[in-house]
Formats: C-alpha cells, structure tokens, sequence
C-alpha cells in the first residue's frame, strides 16, 4: 500500500496511477491479497540456504566457460512434493488454459532458472513452477504449472548456449573491425513480444536513417548483468 502512495515535487500525495486499463493499483492490491488467501495452505516450502537465509530473490551469476558467466534473478526456490524447484510468478491478460502453459516448454527463461538453482543449491532440481495470474479489470484468477528439466536437457541448452555466444562474438568482432558491413542478421519474430521492442521503430526503417534515428531519440545506457538487485 505505501509503494503505491507516489508524493510528487511539490508535495502532493496520492494513489499510484497507471498507465494499463487492468494493472491498477486497485487490481494489484487485490491480486496479492487474493493470491495469499488461494495459497495460505501452499505445500511448496521456501528453501533455507546454508547460510541461514530464505532461497528468495536471489541473484545469481556462475562462470560456465572462459569469459561466459551468466546471470539473473530467481523469485524463489522451493521444497515441493517430489523434490525442489524454482517458483517463478507471472501475470498475463491470457487465461490460464493448459495452452497457457505450454509456452514454457520448451523456455530458455525456464532452462536457464533450473540450471541456477541446481548450481546455487548443490542439488538436483526438478524444474520451475508457474504460478500465473490472469489479471482483469473485475477479477484475478490464478492457476499452477510445472516444467520439468532433466539433466541432460540442462546440458544441451548449456551447449546451445555456448554456440550462440560465440556467435554473436563472432559477428561484434565483425562489426567492430569493419569486415562486413551488416554482421547481425535481423531477427524479426519477437519484435511483438512482451509489449513489444523499443527498437521497432528503427527497424522498420530504411537501412540508411536507422543511425539517425539511433543517435536523435536513443541514450546509450551500459547494462551490467552483474549488479545485484
């Protein structure tokens, strides 16, 4: 409730105000509010690290080739029925169908999630469990998925990954020594996604203004992976 009480410059307070017709302040408290109530009874069990700590929101970054580490965030590890896993929480306008779910299997988010915390946890994990929530302007549903990953499916993404990078090595050492001039081939199928790329609008133009644009109506901003949250 406080974080959704925005003060502006001059002082004045009042409720969060969004952008979206569903994701209110309004819908968001009750989500969560409805979210612990469907779940007070939750088997899953939050992990206890060897350090003492609760296994939530926790960054990771592990070193799996020479000058390859790779990063990110977990909402949370669990103990659950057969064994442990990530628990992941999203929120979509879809509604939650066995379909819904699918999208995960194959997911180089869900991959990447169960990889870490086998390496954080020193044990075997099962996979990630979704807990979506279908948020709407007069209700919220939720409903639970599971993915699952063996390790050998662990380890061929690893493999795939490995590849990739040295892809788009290979292309930025082009670009930067100037030996071919379009390096990075266009990959247009996600340019929809999650709301859609901040980049669409350069892409969709000529060749020949896109650095106009680049340099009139972008920042350069260095992302570091690394910086924990």
């Amino acid at each position: 409730l406080t974080d959704t009480w925005d003060t502006n410059a001059e002082g004045e307070s009042g409720p969060w105000i969004s952008d979206h017709n569903s994701k209110t302040r309004e819908n968001l408290i009750r989500s969560v509010v409805w979210y612990i109530e469907q779940f007070a009874d939750d088997p899953a069990k939050t992990v206890i690290l060897s350090n003492g700590k609760p296994a939530v929101e926790l960054t990771f970054r592990f070193e799996v080739d020479e000058n390859l580490v790779l990063s990110g965030h977990l909402d949370r590890v669990v103990e659950y029925l057969d064994g442990i896993y990530v628990m992941d929480r999203k929120t979509t306008g879809t509604t939650l169908s066995p379909y819904y779910f699918e999208q995960y299997d194959p997911s180089n988010q869900m991959t990447l999630y169960s990889l870490a915390a086998q390496v954080i946890y020193q044990a075997p994990v099962r996979g990630v469990i979704i807990d979506a929530a279908q948020i709407a302007v007069g209700f919220t549903r939720f409903a639970r998925g599971l993915t699952y990953r063996t390790p050998d499916q662990l380890q061929e993404w690893l493999g795939f990954t490995k590849q990739w990078v040295a892809s788009a090595h290979a292309m930025g050492h082009a670009m930067a020594h100037e030996t071919d001039e379009r390096p990075w081939p266009m990959n247009d199928k996600a340019c929809h996604d999650y709301g859609g790329c901040p980049f669409r609008r350069v892409c969709s133009r000529s060749p020949g203004v896109r650095a106009n644009i680049l340099s009139s109506d972008y920042e350069i901003s260095h992302w570091n992976p690394l910086e924990a949250r």
